[in-house]
């Protein structure tokens, strides 16, 4: 009776062991089946972590030399030539303007009372003649119907206001003026040649 009963404990004993191991052996397999995937899972993270540090990065450095183009040019220095208050010398002062072109030119010319308003240039050249820089310069009719009505102190005031601005603004050493593609005439003079820089005091 007791052999019988040592028989069944002793099978109880190791129908019980035998569960357990399979069951710690299931459980060792789930745990190393889900590892991979966390792994996975992880590994996939930091990756879209690092390629998206590395947009931002990549995103800075566009930002960083983008040109800005917003950015003002600096604005350039013109020296104006005019008739002082009693029309008998020629003075002068400095402005700042966007740009130095014939007609910013003539703008600041007309804001000085050297040229009427409604004066225009219809054509302008710049030029290399004979190791000189030469400009050409074709006025609208307003600017021989100003000189008309000139004497010849406000001509001459007109005249070399008018010389001395373009060739100091374009630096060149003479200029030659027409109206309307024709030969500058007044009351006074027939304007047919380059005309140069006038000295002031």
């Amino acid at each position: 009776m007791f052999s019988v009963n040592k028989k069944r404990v002793l099978y109880t004993l190791f129908m019980s062991v035998l569960i357990l191991s399979f069951l710690s052996g299931c459980k060792q397999k789930e745990e190393i089946t889900e590892n991979p995937s966390d792994n996975l899972a992880s590994s996939d993270t930091d990756a879209n972590d690092s390629e998206s540090d590395v947009d931002d990065s990549d995103n800075q450095d566009a930002i960083e030399t983008e040109p800005d183009l917003d950015q003002e040019e600096p604005l350039k220095e013109l020296i104006v030539y005019y008739g002082d208050e009693n029309a008998e010398r020629i003075v002068s002062h400095k402005v700042e303007v966007d740009d130095l072109t014939p007609d910013i030119i003539i703008e600041q010319l007309e804001i000085v009372n050297v040229l009427p308003e409604g004066v225009e240039v219809l054509a302008f050249e710049e030029q290399k003649e004979n190791g000189s820089y030469a400009l050409r310069i074709d006025f609208s009719g307003e600017f021989q119907t100003q000189l008309f009505q000139m004497g010849t102190s406000g001509e001459y005031i007109i005249i070399n206001s008018v010389v001395n601005t373009f060739l100091d603004a374009y630096d060149a050493d003479k200029v030659r003026i027409t109206v309307e593609g024709m030969v500058l005439e007044s009351g006074h003079a027939v304007y047919d040649d380059y005309l140069f820089f006038h000295e002031t005091d």
